[in-house]
């Protein structure tokens, strides 16, 4: 069975694509935003496959919602879970996305009085990252080890003839 937007969505959240969301709803255009969205979601125009939000709580209008930076594309992850199975398929994601690190630079704070700013070094980034892809690498090898049907003896040793 091919993989559904609704499985992309399930990575996206999973490694954190957008940045800063907990959940993507779908609506089919821009005219059907919600004036009220749900605080740190953000949706899925199907219209034009563009992910936007906003930062207001209420009154929020389409000209309030702004199109949010994704790194991989939904064809792109639906097409990993096709070829691999939805848990490699993350995996690769989050070695597709360290990849693309380079070009980005976050803002990590600011400061007004002397317009100081510090931005989130590369390295961060990718230790990040790749952190997450060696647990989701962990996590597989786990689940394959636990399910195996391998056989163990679980007789207890002989110790000094039996003796002890």
């Amino acid at each position: 069975m091919a993989a559904t937007w609704d499985d992309a969505k399930e990575i996206r959240l999973l490694v954190n694509d957008p940045q800063g969301c907990v959940d993507i709803i779908a609506v089919a255009s821009a005219d059907v935003l919600p004036a009220a969205p749900a605080q740190q979601t953000y949706y899925y125009l199907q219209d034009t496959k563009r992910y936007v939000g906003t930062d207001l709580e209420s009154g929020a209008t389409a000209g309030d919602y702004e199109t949010k930076k994704i790194r991989i594309s939904d064809d792109r992850i639906t097409a990993l879970i096709d070829a691999l199975g939805a848990d490699m398929a993350r995996c690769r994601v989050l070695k597709l996305i360290m990849t693309k690190l380079g070009a980005e630079l976050q803002v990590k704070s600011t400061s007004m009085g002397g317009d100081q700013s510090t931005y989130t070094s590369l390295k961060e980034l990718y230790d990040y990252y790749e952190k997450q892809a060696r647990e989701c690498e962990r996590e597989i090898a786990t689940t394959a080890d636990s399910g195996s049907s391998r056989v163990i003896n679980t007789t207890a040793p002989e110790i000094a003839g039996g003796l002890l």
